[in-house]
């Protein structure tokens, strides 16, 4: 048995996970929603409201506040597991009821993917992919769209990079600073071996083909 505080709660965040998992089963949202309220006093010590009414930046400060800043990382993967659930017992409630939850859980991942946070407890949250389905069909943030460029060029699927960056630009046609980000963003990729390219689903020709649109996009505000 460990003895480790660490091992111990992320082992208590996997026999709630376990649990929330079987009440889903029979769709006993209630006794999950009570579940989460408890884990949440638990683990990151604030109440269902308080959590809710947390912004992004404040989640993170909170988990700050309290207790050594080594377990930070830890609690991050146990908010983002959490928001997870209570996205799912929101979606029950009403149509798009989880979007906050979910679209929140996502930021949390994202970052704490770009930071190497998640190291052996990456199975206690959800998968990326997995949080896009549950927004699908939203209208996802630029900010949003962004981060996942930057999370698949990490995964080396640079063809969903350029689907991303489509719909941020789709958002906000005329955002200059998108615009130049996007032109650093694949000229960066440009300086790939055309196998790579090829190999991450966009091949040269639609790198170059990008850069042009981009250059026009800019080039119209200008003239503007």
């Amino acid at each position: 048995m460990s003895h480790d505080p660490i091992a111990v709660s992320m082992d208590a965040l996997a026999q709630t996970l376990g649990d929330i998992a079987a009440l889903k089963k029979e769709a006993r949202w209630r006794e999950i929603e009570t579940a989460i309220g408890r884990s949440l006093r638990r683990f990151v010590s604030v109440s269902p409201k308080e959590f809710a009414r947390l912004t992004e930046t404040g989640m993170l400060a909170e988990l700050a506040k309290h207790g050594p800043t080594i377990w930070v990382p830890y609690k991050r993967i146990m908010v983002i597991a959490l928001l997870k659930e209570a996205g799912d017992c929101a979606a029950t409630k009403r149509p798009g009821g989880g979007y906050g939850w979910y679209l929140k859980a996502l930021h949390l991942l994202l970052d704490a993917l770009a930071r190497d946070e998640l190291w052996k407890y990456s199975r206690l949250v959800p998968e990326v992919e997995s949080l896009v389905a549950c927004l699908e069909g939203s209208s996802l943030p630029v900010r949003t769209r962004v981060l996942l460029m930057r999370e698949y060029e990490r995964q080396g699927q640079f063809g969903k990079v350029r689907c991303e960056f489509v719909a941020a630009i789709e958002k906000s046609p005329k955002n200059r600073k998108l615009l130049d980000f996007g032109t650093a963003f694949f000229e960066r990729l440009g300086r790939e071996s055309d196998a790579t390219l090829v190999a991450a689903g966009l091949p040269r020709c639609e790198v170059n083909a990008v850069l042009l649109e981009l250059a026009a996009a800019k080039s119209g505000l200008r003239i503007r």
